[in-house]
Order: structure tokens, then sequence, then C-alpha cells
């Protein structure tokens, strides 16, 4: 289930700070009585990019590895995605980091849901309960899309045409999860390309707010320069 979604397109320059390396991903302490999430030790923040380069300031980096139980998140075929018998997909070939002047790196790395062939989904093990997610699509080098972006089969990210100006659509809203894993897919979108995803459960009796910030909070600003 997903609700009250805000969109942002973020078209100003900027940068965040980086890392040389991985942090430690948020871990769920399961449910507790009744269903209610508890709090995630710390916000999930997963960077989608290409292996060795450099990770934003607080963000995990995926590199395209196909799902693993024991590591709890990974890339699957689109067909598989959010159902009970996951396909590992590896998708690392998919993963691209455009070096465009003034793009900050979560935004300036991507990859792709979407090639000739080829359509993936990907999967995050995560207790049942509501969080917000923020999602931010795009490429700072190419315009030639038409990102759309599904969470728990539902659309999340609206179909989004990207040009010069504004590379990248920027969304948060409120996501239930009720199987025990966050899914999401790219279908009806066309060579939609993904930069990154924060997640952060919501406490009980917080959901008042949850979804209606357009994304603007937690690195969305940015710009980018270049084209094709």
């Amino acid at each position: 289930v997903v609700s009250d979604v805000g969109t942002v397109v973020v078209s100003d320059g900027g940068t965040d700070v980086e890392s040389d390396g991985e942090s430690d991903v948020g871990e769920t302490d399961g449910e507790t009585d009744g269903g209610e999430t508890d709090e995630l030790a710390q916000p999930i923040r997963i960077n989608f990019q290409a292996n060795g380069v450099p990770v934003p300031q607080g963000y995990v980096a995926d590199t395209g590895l196909g799902y693993n139980n024991a590591r709890g998140y990974g890339w699957v075929t689109q067909g598989s995605a959010g159902s009970a018998n996951l396909t590992p997909l590896d998708l690392s070939s998919a993963t691209r980091d455009r070096n465009e002047p003034g793009t900050q790196q979560s935004l300036d790395t991507l990859i792709h849901l979407q090639r000739p062939g080829l359509n993936a989904g990907w999967e995050y093990n995560l207790a049942n309960g509501d969080y917000r997610v923020t999602a931010a699509v795009g490429d700072a080098s190419y315009f030639d899309s038409r990102h759309l972006l599904r969470i728990e089969e539902q659309v999340f990210v609206p179909s989004f045409n990207p040009n010069e100006n504004s590379p990248f659509s920027v969304v948060t809203g409120v996501v239930t999860v009720t199987d025990g894993r966050l899914s999401v897919d790219a279908i009806g979108g066309d060579n939609t390309k993904l930069n990154y995803l924060e997640i952060e459960a919501i406490a009980t009796g917080d959901e008042t707010d949850g979804g209606t910030d357009g994304g603007t909070d937690g690195g969305t600003e940015c710009g980018a320069e270049g084209g094709t």
C-alpha cells in the first residue's frame, strides 16, 4: 500500500560528501504485539552505483548483486518481484557513475531496471508495517527515458520524462509492507534508472506527516550538467 506521495523535480546545483566505503544498513527488530513496526536501528539509505566508486556519506552501496536472503536485499527478475519465489538476478553490468560536474554522487550514480531483453526488480527484507520511503530516479547525462517506479505493486514515482534542466524526480511517500519484504519494480516505465532509496520506519502515531514533504529532505538537492 502506498499513500501520501509527494514529488519534486530536481534541478538545483549541489554536491554531497562522499565516503570511501560502505556503512552498515539499518536493521529491523521484527514486529511488536499487534503487528506494529519496531523502529529501524537507523534509516536505511541505499545508493545504486558501480562497484569501486565513492559511496555517498551515510549510504550503503548496492552494486547490482542478486538477491540473497542472508544479506537481506538484492536484485531479482521482474517477473518474480513481490512473489514468494524470488529469482535472483545479477545486475552489476547495469550500474553507472556518470561523473557529471556539479552533480552530487547520490544522483550521479544509477542502475538500469530496464534494458533490452532485461527487466529487473529489487527486494529488501523488512518487518511488516509502515515506512516512509524516498526514491530518486533519473540520469545526469541522458534524457531518453520515461522513468516510472512501483513499490509494493503500486505506482510510487509517476511517469517522468526528464530533460536537461530537470533530469531527476525525487518522491517521498508512505509504504505499507505486509509480506516481510519491500518490493520494487519499473513495470510501466521505459528505460527506468534508479539513483537511491531511503527507508525509515514510522513510529506508532507518527503517520500524520508521512510522505508530504515531496522528498525535499535527505540530500535531494542536486544539479546536472551535460547531455548525450
